[in-house]
Protein backbone atom coordinates (compact mmCIF):
# COMPACT_ATOMS: atom_id res chain seq x y z
CA UNK A 1 0.00 0.00 0.00
CA UNK A 2 2.93 2.35 0.92
CA UNK A 3 4.63 1.34 -2.18
CA UNK A 4 1.36 2.20 -3.81
CA UNK A 5 1.19 5.50 -2.27
CA UNK A 6 4.68 6.45 -3.19
CA UNK A 7 4.28 5.70 -6.47
CA UNK A 8 1.33 7.88 -6.98
CA UNK A 9 2.90 10.61 -5.69
CA UNK A 10 6.15 10.54 -7.58
CA UNK A 11 4.06 10.19 -10.65
CA UNK A 12 2.15 13.12 -9.49
CA UNK A 13 4.79 15.22 -8.68
CA UNK A 14 6.60 14.60 -12.01
CA UNK A 15 3.42 15.79 -13.66
CA UNK A 16 3.39 18.84 -11.71
CA UNK A 17 7.16 19.19 -12.33
CA UNK A 18 7.01 18.90 -15.73
CA UNK A 19 3.95 21.74 -16.12
CA UNK A 20 6.57 23.63 -14.07
CA UNK A 21 8.64 24.25 -16.70
CA UNK A 22 6.43 25.85 -19.55
CA UNK A 23 4.69 27.65 -16.19
CA UNK A 24 7.43 30.39 -14.80
CA UNK A 25 5.68 31.10 -11.79
CA UNK A 26 4.97 27.07 -11.06
CA UNK A 27 8.38 25.57 -9.53
CA UNK A 28 9.93 22.76 -11.31
CA UNK A 29 12.70 21.22 -8.94
CA UNK A 30 11.38 20.88 -5.68
CA UNK A 31 8.28 18.93 -7.12
CA UNK A 32 11.25 16.86 -8.95
CA UNK A 33 13.24 16.31 -5.81
CA UNK A 34 9.94 15.07 -4.49
CA UNK A 35 9.27 13.14 -7.31
CA UNK A 36 12.90 10.91 -7.73
CA UNK A 37 12.59 10.76 -3.49
CA UNK A 38 9.35 8.77 -3.70
CA UNK A 39 10.51 6.86 -6.75
CA UNK A 40 13.86 5.47 -4.91
CA UNK A 41 11.38 4.16 -2.31
CA UNK A 42 8.93 3.00 -4.38
CA UNK A 43 9.82 2.55 -8.21
CA UNK A 44 13.53 1.45 -8.99
CA UNK A 45 12.82 1.88 -12.45
CA UNK A 46 11.05 4.87 -12.61
CA UNK A 47 13.77 6.28 -9.87
CA UNK A 48 16.47 4.79 -12.75
CA UNK A 49 14.63 6.77 -15.58
CA UNK A 50 14.15 9.95 -13.83
CA UNK A 51 18.02 10.50 -12.86
CA UNK A 52 19.02 9.74 -16.73
CA UNK A 53 17.06 11.99 -18.13
CA UNK A 54 19.07 14.51 -20.66
CA UNK A 55 17.20 17.26 -18.70
CA UNK A 56 16.60 16.95 -15.47
CA UNK A 57 19.04 13.95 -14.53
CA UNK A 58 21.85 16.18 -13.74
CA UNK A 59 20.42 19.10 -11.81
CA UNK A 60 18.91 16.49 -9.29
CA UNK A 61 21.87 13.88 -9.25
CA UNK A 62 23.85 17.47 -8.14
CA UNK A 63 21.37 17.72 -5.41
CA UNK A 64 20.81 14.30 -3.99
CA UNK A 65 24.84 13.77 -4.30
CA UNK A 66 25.93 17.46 -3.03
CA UNK A 67 23.00 19.39 -2.05
CA UNK A 68 24.40 21.49 -4.72
CA UNK A 69 22.62 23.91 -7.11
CA UNK A 70 24.44 25.08 -10.18
CA UNK A 71 25.54 28.55 -10.65
CA UNK A 72 22.86 28.99 -14.12
CA UNK A 73 20.20 26.81 -12.30
CA UNK A 74 20.45 29.50 -9.17
CA UNK A 75 20.00 32.43 -11.50
CA UNK A 76 16.90 31.04 -13.37
CA UNK A 77 15.55 30.15 -10.08
CA UNK A 78 15.99 34.01 -8.46
CA UNK A 79 14.76 35.98 -11.54
CA UNK A 80 12.04 33.93 -11.73
CA UNK A 81 11.53 34.43 -7.97
CA UNK A 82 11.74 38.16 -7.85
CA UNK A 83 9.85 38.43 -11.38
CA UNK A 84 6.98 36.61 -9.08
CA UNK A 85 7.08 39.21 -6.52
CA UNK A 86 6.99 41.65 -8.71
CA UNK A 87 4.15 40.73 -10.53
CA UNK A 88 2.82 39.77 -6.95
CA UNK A 89 3.84 43.10 -5.86
CA UNK A 90 1.53 44.98 -8.41
CA UNK A 91 -1.43 42.64 -8.96
CA UNK A 92 -2.71 42.06 -5.92
CA UNK A 93 -3.82 45.16 -3.21
CA UNK A 94 -4.24 43.14 0.20
CA UNK A 95 -0.93 44.28 1.97
CA UNK A 96 -1.84 40.98 4.50
CA UNK A 97 -1.11 38.72 1.15
CA UNK A 98 1.39 40.54 -0.53
CA UNK A 99 3.88 40.61 2.37
CA UNK A 100 3.77 36.86 3.65
CA UNK A 101 3.96 35.69 0.11
CA UNK A 102 7.51 37.85 -0.76
CA UNK A 103 8.70 36.72 2.68
CA UNK A 104 8.48 33.12 1.80
CA UNK A 105 9.73 34.05 -1.42
CA UNK A 106 12.79 35.87 -0.44
CA UNK A 107 13.86 32.92 2.00
CA UNK A 108 13.48 30.23 -0.87
CA UNK A 109 16.06 32.51 -2.67
CA UNK A 110 18.17 33.17 0.15
CA UNK A 111 17.98 29.00 0.53
CA UNK A 112 18.98 28.64 -3.14
CA UNK A 113 21.68 31.42 -3.24
CA UNK A 114 23.58 29.79 0.03
CA UNK A 115 23.48 26.53 -1.33
CA UNK A 116 26.85 25.00 -3.15
CA UNK A 117 27.57 25.56 -6.54
CA UNK A 118 29.35 22.30 -7.28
Amino acid sequence: MTRILLSFLGFLSLIVGLIGIFLPLLPTTPFLILAAWCFVRSSPRMHAWIYRHSLFGEPLRDWEERGAIRPKNKVIAVILLLASSFILWFQVDLLEVKLPVIFFLTGVSLFILTRPSE
